[in-house]
Formats: C-alpha cells, structure tokens, sequence
C-alpha cells in the first residue's frame, strides 16, 4: 500500500471516530442513542455481560440497582475489556442501557427507580 492509501485509510478512520464522538454528545435523538448503545453492547460484550451479572445479584439480593454506577465500575475496572474509546461512554446512554437489561430481564424493574427518557417510546417498558 502506497503513502497516498494509507493516509486514505487514517482520514477515514479519523472521520469515523469523530462520528462516534459526535454522536455520543449532546442531542441525539432517541433512535440515534438506541442505535448507538445497542452497538456498544456489540462492541463490548464482555462488558454487557458485567453489567447484566451486576444486574442478576440485584435481583437476587433484592437491593437497588444503578446503571451509572455500574458503568462507572466498568471505566475503573482492569477485569473487564472494553473497546478503547468506550472507556468514554456517555451516561446519556444509561437510560438506554438500563432499558435494554429490563426488557432481558423484567424482574428487574422493581429494583430500577426509572425517570422518563425520550427511548421510552422505542423500548415498551412497564
């Protein structure tokens, strides 16, 4: 591969992680923050499965569960791996996130204090 090529491929990759940075700001709207978490759980599954396992002993234990603690956990964490730039990961997408381990796990519900989210007419959550 050429100089021209491999700086080609740098701009784009540069463009993208860029994108993934824009849109982890500010106002996303409610399809753009489901897209993007549900990408972040595929991007990080080991990380998805902490969080689910955090969200199981809640339930076992009958104690109040916080997605933002959690992930705060998961950014100080050196067990987990996740994706370099999702050590950054936005708590615009707890709502999201919290919502999504519901929906896999309604039991949880009762250990969540939920407030409205603009994803709430996307993820039916009772």
């Amino acid at each position: 591969m050429d100089s021209y090529e491999a700086l080609q491929e740098r701009i784009a990759e540069l463009e993208q992680r860029l994108e993934l940075f824009e849109s982890k700001t500010g106002f996303m709207s409610a399809e753009t923050m489901l897209e993007n978490a549900k990408a972040w759980v595929a991007r990080n599954p080991q990380a998805w499965t902490y969080l689910k396992a955090m969200a199981h002993r809640a339930i076992t234990n009958q104690e109040r569960f916080s997605i933002k603690r959690e992930l705060e956990e998961l950014r100080e964490s050196n067990t987990v791996r996740m994706d370099e730039d999702d050590y950054k990961i936005s708590n615009s997408y707890a709502a999201v996130l919290v919502r999504l381990l519901i929906q896999e796990m309604p039991e949880l519900r009762e250990f969540v204090k939920l407030r409205r989210s603009k994803v709430d007419r996307l993820l039916k959550i009772a």
